[in-house]
């Protein structure tokens, strides 16, 4: 018998009373905490210090952009427009442009 066994004082009805105090417990305390929480990470990697440390830290300074084969240097460094590229123009911009 488990020493936290609630059958013993509450009967078969204490899965669904336990269930509930575990979830107003989380909603109380567990994600306000979580939220201030990312919050505060969030503000701290504006500092130069953290910012910097994460940026070591990161798996990114080891990869490498992936390039398609036969995409040359030239081609990703010319700013291309999205009506070059062929990317649909849904509000027509072009058109206004031209009034």
């Amino acid at each position: 018998m488990s020493l936290f066994s609630s059958e013993k004082h509450w009967g078969r009805q204490a899965a669904p009373v336990k269930f509930l105090l575990i979830e107003l417990f989380d909603a109380l305390f567990y994600y306000p905490i979580f939220l201030a929480g990312y919050f505060l990470f969030y503000q701290a990697t504006r500092l130069r210090l953290v910012n910097s440390f994460f940026s070591y830290a990161s798996w990114s300074r080891f990869l490498k952009q992936y390039r398609e084969p036969g995409t040359s240097l030239k081609d990703l460094l010319e700013k291309k427009d999205a009506n070059s590229i062929g990317i649909a123009d849904p509000l027509n911009l072009a058109a206004l442009k031209e009034e």
